[in-house]
């Protein structure tokens, strides 16, 4: 069943040590891809259900091997589902485009259900990519139009496994005209909405909360779309999306294993334009200024 690179299975041959592959410091090196695709993967451990990864795919090479609307997206996958997750592949049509183009994790200039303008330019990284030993980092990325048509995308991304949840992460974002932050999910999962927050929780009653610290008063959008191809057996997607008037946004997202609560979040500072100020989550702060993102 095909779900995608980052929901990886382990394979151990006969008369194969069992070893960690965190252990092995080239296999971490690879998880920070600046020169083949731009895949910067981020993940908690090698271990049971409470594996958690992230990417965030750059598309360094363009449409070159990959032709996914997809360049500055990113992926959640643990707890034995995949909280974010694309579209699948071409075949099946949604409103006279594939539908796979309608279910990406990025912001779109128009409503993701009316028709898209769509192309395979590339994204770059900007800066340096971090990955520390435990598998937090971050890793900032921009595209001049991003592949659904978004101007002077920039996107800024960290996963951190410090904060008193499974896992966190911080996503800031600024375009020119992105009047959509779109995320979309398993429609296994459901989706419910509450005030500025989101969430998501799998059929095993775990949960991905997602906080919205700017734009000030989202209205949030739900529904379900089919998927472009299959994920294992499932044939749908279920999204939420938003709206910013100035396209920019600020959104934490945080993964809590059934019966456990979410750490607090919030943030201080400036997040029209260049974003300049702190995310607190839980028991860690992060700054966020210009084009770097970082824990304090």
């Amino acid at each position: 069943a095909r779900f995608g690179i980052a929901s990886s299975i382990l394979y151990y041959p006969a008369g194969l040590a069992e070893k960690d592959p965190l252990s092995i410091p080239a296999w971490r090196e690879a998880f920070i891809d600046t020169k083949g695709n731009g895949m910067l993967t981020y993940r908690n451990h090698y271990k049971d259900s409470t594996d958690i990864v992230a990417q965030l795919y750059v598309k360094l090479r363009g449409n070159k091997g990959h032709s996914g609307p997809d360049a500055l997206s990113f992926r959640i996958v643990g707890l034995d589902t995949i909280w974010a997750t694309g579209g699948g592949r071409y075949g099946i049509k949604s409103n006279g485009q594939d539908a796979y183009l309608r279910s990406m994790n990025t912001l779109y200039p128009v409503d993701p259900d009316t028709p898209l303008r769509i192309n395979g330019n590339p994204g770059k990284i900007v800066g340096t990519p971090v990955i520390d030993a435990d598998g937090s980092g971050s890793s900032v990325a921009s595209i001049p139009l991003n592949n659904v048509g978004t101007a002077n995308h920039t996107r800024r991304f960290l996963s951190s496994f410090r904060t008193g949840a499974n896992a966190a992460f911080v996503i800031s974002d600024t375009s020119d005209d992105g009047k959509f932050w779109q995320m979309a999910t398993l429609g296994t999962n459901t989706i419910t909405t509450d005030k500025n927050t989101f969430t998501i929780t799998s059929p095993k009653g775990d949960t991905l909360k997602g906080t919205v610290l700017y734009p000030p008063d989202p209205v949030f959008k739900t529904g379900t779309r089919p998927r472009g191809s299959n994920a294992g057996k499932v044939a749908e997607n279920n999204f939420i999306h938003f709206s910013s008037e100035d396209g920019d946004y600020l959104v934490v997202l945080t993964l809590a294993e059934k019966g456990k609560s979410h750490p607090a979040v919030s943030a201080a500072g400036v997040w029209s334009g260049q974003p300049d100020g702190k995310v607190t989550v839980g028991n860690a702060t992060f700054a966020v200024s210009g084009d770097t993102i970082a824990p304090l």
